[in-house]
């Protein structure tokens, strides 16, 4: 038994188990922080108790683990950072996907900007600009993809009929 589900409770199951993911990796990311500072503080105590007692094994010691440790715990906290920027893209992208499927593009990334040197049918056939076919289909989030995708729309077109439906299945995928 099969369970249909719309493409718009796909991307809203996504959104839930993306933020239940979220939240526990900002968990981490805090308690990251903490022990960072935590580990400094301990760090710092015990290098001025050994410079206080004259004991230059202890100090140096301290100073070695200061920067092994740190450079250790910064590391971790890093990956952890980079994984959370991921996991509020994958939220974000699924957002996007629910407002594309309600037909809700006004704060959708329009292309205007990259309106340079259009050839003469993008302005006929909105290509470009608000309301534009860019805008309801680009779901990229870099320059480089976007810059593709409008080089893609706006470049020389091969008017083959094989390159054509080429095209056309891929968009529908």
């Amino acid at each position: 038994m099969s369970i249909n589900l719309s493409k718009e409770s796909i991307y809203e199951k996504r959104i839930h188990r993306f933020s239940k993911i979220k939240k526990s990796w900002t968990q981490l990311s805090s308690f990251y922080s903490l022990v960072r500072l935590l580990f400094f503080l301990l760090c710092t105590i015990i290098f001025i108790f050994s410079y206080k007692i004259s004991s230059y094994y202890l100090t140096l010691f301290s100073i070695l683990l200061f920067i092994i440790g740190f450079i250790y715990i910064s590391k971790k906290h890093s990956t952890i950072k980079s994984a959370l920027l991921k996991v509020e893209n994958l939220i974000h992208l699924n957002d996007l996907g629910v407002k594309r499927i309600n037909g809700d593009y006004k704060n959708f990334y329009d292309g205007s900007d990259l309106k340079e040197e259009n050839p003469f049918y993008s302005e006929d056939l909105d290509i470009l600009g608000k309301n534009s076919l860019f805008q309801k289909i680009c779901s990229s989030i870099t320059p480089l993809g976007k810059k593709r995708l409008r080089d893609e729309l706006c470049g020389d077109i091969d008017f083959q009929i094989d390159k054509i439906k080429e095209r056309q299945s891929a968009l529908r995928s």
